[in-house]
């Protein structure tokens, strides 16, 4: 059981919510926008799996939990690349990561006559200080990449595009509608899809960067499965409507960046195939700035020496060398990638594994990924965990997690809490809803991590039997706005092995997790502080619980001030967003100020 296995992991345990399950279940309303059939939900799980068509097949599935390894799979992958690559991400930044990824797309292309299309989000890099897109210096290694005439590459929704959809659509959602894929397919052959963008968040150890986020993606083998993955990719890459391709510069780049793309792919490959650095060398680079700059420059000038072996024979320019020493100096920091090639890889599942997609608003209109986890949830009979960054859940999902917690089922979920989150929007959200999710949905578990490491993963596993892994964050974007996708697996070893990996996060000091409690009374009602009821006899809120441990345990006075103004804030402004209300029962409710909520 769920509940025998987080106290193994010595985490705070919520009384037993006993409800009987219903006899019959009646289909929950979605709410509007939302495109859930109408149907009730499948009455068994295989059912709800084998109702996703034509989009994908038996596999080898790995999970990709541990940062490193995340990173090294997708430089297989791509190094491994014999006829096609296609790729998108909402974020690629241009860090030693990012420079270096997008370098080995260059020699694929270049040096391998590898066809590759890639396409960068425009709000991913909002500013265009960071990524690819800006006119000013982004976009002339993506135009290096085009002018290989292997590769193709363009921007997703730039913003001019927005203002101009949002002006002929007075009403809609067209200006924040975003591609929020992560799509990596190799060959039409092997992919790898879930959380992590590229940066060097997402992919170095914790031990070499506190802050280092905790994510979690999906690698497969298998044509049906990378077939499904591509059609996710083409629907959006093929919207002219939306897009911005990237055009060559008129006389070609006034500034040349094969050098820089191919010496940050060099330097990488070296660094990762190098031989494992001891501990005592590793707490060198970590501590010594001038330990890290000659071990940059040594990895510099050996990348540089080995140039001509990928076609360019000039010798670095003063430029050229000062952009790839800043890279060199932040690649050595990550003193646990060096080696990292060679350790053992994860394990590998044979499974069915289908993709699930949804496209932007102002997309073609696709949408499977709602529907998908509607019909999962509502097949669920024993247990369903979530590891979710943000949650501001709707009506619609609400009601489907009700209505599992009424059949028994036990629900985990795991999220961030204001001391670990990136998002102060979406947390304001959850410090107003989370007392009323526990007392209105029966067996319902909150995790919330307090430490230094960003939750990042969007996963669940169902009946200990079906994961999924996704780009979906459980909140009103990702719902309505943005592309998302995707993977379903099938699979008890999978499953095992995601399971394992949550109560690993549970268990890790560095994640800092604690348990989100309401008072309940002997029978596991949730009671207030003066002993009078919270829910009706339908089991309607009519009251806030009071708070057992809560965020007012663990954070400072300013970090509660702070989050004070933001709930009312946006309370005021749920009400008028009808898609913001959650479920349709708080409306009427007295907004109770955050800070009065943790006396």
């Amino acid at each position: 059981m769920i509940s025998d296995v987080l106290r193994a992991n010595a985490l705070p345990q919520r009384s037993t919510v006993t409800t009987a399950a219903a006899t019959t279940k009646a289909p929950v309303q979605p709410a509007d926008g939302f495109t859930a059939s109408t149907a009730e939900p499948p009455s068994n799980l295989r059912k709800a799996f084998d109702g996703i068509l034509n989009s994908g097949g038996v596999a080898k599935a790995q999970l990709l939990q541990e940062n490193v390894g995340a990173w090294n799979a997708r430089w297989k992958m791509v190094e491994s690349a014999r006829s096609s690559i296609h790729t998108q991400y909402f974020c690629w930044d241009k860090d030693a990561l990012g420079m270096a990824f997008m370098g080995l797309m260059y020699k694929k292309a270049r040096n391998d006559s590898v066809q590759i299309k890639l396409m960068v989000d425009a709000t991913g890099d909002t500013f265009g200080t960071r990524g690819f897109k800006s006119h000013i210096g982004g976009k002339d290694y993506l135009q290096e990449l085009v002018m290989t005439g292997n590769a193709e590459a363009k921007v997703y929704h730039p913003h001019y595009k927005k203002l101009i959809g949002q002006l002929l659509n007075l009403g809609s959602t067209a200006i924040s509608a975003n591609n929020h894929d992560k799509i990596l397919v190799v060959d039409l052959d092997k992919g790898i899809t879930g959380g992590r963008n590229i940066g060097y968040e997402y992919f170095v150890h914790p031990d070499d960067f506190k802050g280092a986020w905790r994510d979690q993606d999906m690698a497969f083998q298998g044509a049906a499965t990378a077939d499904a993955l591509k059609d996710a990719f083409d629907v959006e890459y093929g919207a002219p409507w939306i897009n911005s391709k990237v055009g060559k510069d008129w006389l070609g780049n006034w500034v040349p960046r094969d050098l820089e793309l191919l010496g940050a792919y060099k330097m990488m490959d070296l660094w990762l195939k190098d031989k494992p650095l001891s501990a005592k060398d590793k707490e060198i680079l970590r501590e010594s700035e001038s330990s890290r700059k000659e071990q940059a420059a040594e990895l510099l000038e050996l990348a540089l020496s080995k140039l001509p072996e990928e076609g360019i024979e000039r010798t670095a320019g003063k430029r050229e060398r000062k952009n790839l020493l800043k890279l060199a100096e932040e690649l050595v920091g990550y003193t646990e990638m060096r080696g990292s090639y060679w350790a053992p890889e994860p394990k590998v599942h044979d499974a069915e594994v289908k993709i699930i997609d949804k496209t932007s608003s102002v997309g073609v209109g696709n949408d499977d990924l709602n529907n998908t986890l509607w019909n999962l949830a509502g097949a669920a009979e024993k247990s369903i965990y979530i590891e979710n960054p943000y949650v501001c859940l709707s009506q619609d999902m609400i009601e489907g997690l009700r209505e599992a917690g009424k059949r028994g089922v036990q629900i985990v979920l795991g999220t961030n809490s204001p001391a670990s989150t990136d998002s102060d929007v979406t947390q304001a959200f959850f410090l107003r809803d989370w007392p009323r999710l526990s007392a209105t949905i029966p067996n319902l578990q909150i995790l919330c991590a307090t430490g230094e490491r960003k939750l990042h993963a969007k996963t669940a596993v169902i009946d200990e039997q079906v994961s999924l892994v996704t780009t979906y964050n459980l909140d009103f974007i990702s719902q309505h706005t943005n592309s998302e996708v995707g993977s379903v697996t099938w699979s008890k070893e999978f499953a095992k092995e995601a399971i394992d990996g949550f109560m690993a996060d549970a268990a890790d000091p560095r994640n800092g997790v604690v348990e989100y409690k309401i008072l309940r009374d002997e029978a596991g009602k949730p009671i207030r502080k003066d002993g009078l009821p919270v829910l009706d006899d339908q089991g309607n809120l009519i009251n806030e619980p009071e708070i057992l441990y809560g965020p007012a345990n663990h954070l400072s006075p300013e970090t509660l001030t702070k989050y004070a103004s933001k709930v009312h804030r946006w309370d005021f402004l749920r009400k008028f967003i009808p898609q913001l209300k959650p479920v349709d029962t708080f409306e009427n409710i007295d907004s109770v100020p955050f800070k009065d909520q943790n006396r």
